[in-house]
């Protein structure tokens, strides 16, 4: 195909041996300067191409590697995070019909994310009441001078925390807190109060939880007085 041919022939003369079919193409693409799992991700986008279209590798090859560092995302990508997202067990043709791309083509895309770090994990979504944890509290921490819960403390101490996030502002930290009882949220409340001044918000429903990520939209333009207009 023609596209196989612009990749198997970028940089050659025409005297020049080289491998050929798809183990040709990969040592092609490693040579200018991809891994294998991204020249992979090259040669299956390829295969999605008509072949009558032709692709420079120089092109394909940039392409790849901008959305390597994690810089771009594409409407295909974002399909299939959508769809992992979901469902995680779905398997590459279960994704592959949902999205009109083969499943190798989806393979090398999920490869992608996950070396990329788009993609971090994949886990059971566990009801926290069900299991025994029906309180959900945040907690606004302030530490105290040399006590900081995150310097001296470890989370194997304090099993009922389930997220942590610093802040900016008057309160230094921000914990999640899920506990079997409102007695077991007070005796953990005293124990955070050796390292912090607590403010804590007690959680009475929670309507929306980990929405799933969709495209960014365009970031809005800022709103400014006239009168602070240069």
């Amino acid at each position: 195909m023609a596209g196989a041919q612009a990749v198997r022939g970028h940089g050659r003369g025409a005297g020049d041996a080289r491998p050929a079919g798809r183990s040709g193409d990969l040592v092609t693409l490693t040579r200018a300067y991809l891994n294998a799992s991204q020249a992979r991700g090259v040669l299956a986008i390829l295969d999605e191409t008509h072949p009558r279209i032709p692709r420079s590798v120089r092109n394909v090859a940039g392409r790849i590697s901008f959305r390597s560092m994690g810089t771009e995302l594409d409407a295909t990508d974002w399909a299939i995070i959508g769809e992992i997202q979901r469902d995680a067990r779905l398997s590459f043709n279960q994704i592959a019909k949902r999205v009109n791309l083969s499943a190798p083509s989806v393979a090398a895309r999920i490869r992608r994310l996950e070396e990329t770090g788009v993609i971090q994990g994949y886990h059971a979504q566990i009801s926290p009441a069900a299991a025994g944890w029906p309180v959900a509290a945040f907690v606004q921490l302030h530490c105290h001078p040399g006590r900081c819960l995150l310097k001296t403390s470890a989370a194997e101490n304090f099993p009922e925390i389930a997220e942590i996030h610093r802040l900016s502002g008057s309160s230094c930290t921000m914990v999640k807190v899920r506990t079997a009882s409102m007695a077991h949220l007070s005796s953990l409340l005293e124990r955070i109060g050796e390292h912090a001044d607590a403010n804590s918000h007690i959680v009475l429903e929670t309507p929306l939880e980990q929405q799933p990520l969709k495209i960014p939209p365009p970031p809005p333009a800022p709103t400014r007085h006239p009168g602070w207009n240069p």
